[in-house]
Formats: structure tokens, sequence, C-alpha cells
């Protein structure tokens, strides 16, 4: 009884650090125009390409709605990955990070869900710039933009998506 009890206080405190991280990524982002939120999504696709190709993310875990012992490895993982953009003073890879730990995150209530949902609502407002913005990463970091990138940065986990 008083595990069931513990399990059940520790879920609700999670769920409302998530809640709240979410609600401050979502107050920074519609500070931001569209022309950001692109280059934003651009950053985040290439991250997303990169752990899923070191299988530290998964298309399907994102879309799953289960807790698993993946999904608790891959948000502690995530969250590292947040944590070391931002000590690198990588400000732009850090929230590239984020999308996909905030994504990770929307099982944990149906709040959280509908908050992150509400998230990538505000992130669609880059996609029509998305392309723009790989060009603009090749002729900054002189490396051509991987072809998967330009068929999925409009990829939303089904989990938020409905």
């Amino acid at each position: 009884m008083i595990i069931n009890w513990l399990k059940k206080k520790f879920s609700e405190s999670e769920s409302d650090q998530a809640l709240d991280d979410i609600n401050k990524f979502l107050s920074a982002l519609k500070d931001k125009d569209d022309q950001e939120i692109a280059m934003l999504l651009a950053i985040a696709t290439l991250i997303r390409l990169n752990l899923t190709q070191k299988g530290s993310l998964s298309r399907a875990l994102l879309d799953d709605s289960k807790q698993s012992l993946e999904h608790r490895k891959s948000l502690i993982y995530l969250s590292g990955v947040v944590r070391a953009f931002q000590k690198g003073e990588q400000a732009f890879d850090a929230a590239g990070a984020m999308v996909w730990l905030c994504s990770l995150k929307s099982h944990l209530s149906p709040v959280v869900q509908r908050k992150t949902a509400d998230l990538w609502e505000e992130l669609k407002r880059g996609f029509p710039h998305v392309e723009d913005k790989f060009k603009e990463l090749a002729v900054i970091t002189g490396n051509e933009t991987p072809n998967a990138a330009l068929t999925e940065y409009r990829y939303i986990p089904a989990r938020v998506s409905g």
C-alpha cells in the first residue's frame, strides 16, 4: 500500500516537473519568429537522426505511449544530452534536444501530453522554412544536409500528433 502511494507521488512530481519544463520551453518558442523556429526544427531533426543512428533514440519509442525501461533510459540519456549542450553553451543544440525530451515526456500524464501537443503546434510554424535553414546550416558547417533530414523534418511523434 505504501509502495503504491510512493509510486503515485513520484509520478505526480515527475509530471508536474515535466509540465513546468514544457511550459517554459513553449513560452520561449512563442517569443520566436517562424525563421528561428525553422532553425530549431532543422537542428532538432539532425539531432534526432544522429541519436537514431547511434541507437539512443528510436522513432518507435517516440511514438509509443507505454512507459518502459527503454523509455526511462532514453529520458535519462536525453536529459544528459540537453545538459551537455547547455554546459557547452550550445543553446540551439540544447533546444533541439529539448524538443525530443519534451516529446518523450508526453506519456507522463494526459495534461503533459496535451501541453506537448501545444508545443508541436507552435513548432509547426517553422515547417515552411526548414529546408532553407538546412541550406544555411550546410553553408555554416560545410556539411551537406543528409537526405533523410529533408524528408524527416516534418515528423511529429504519434503520441502527440493525435
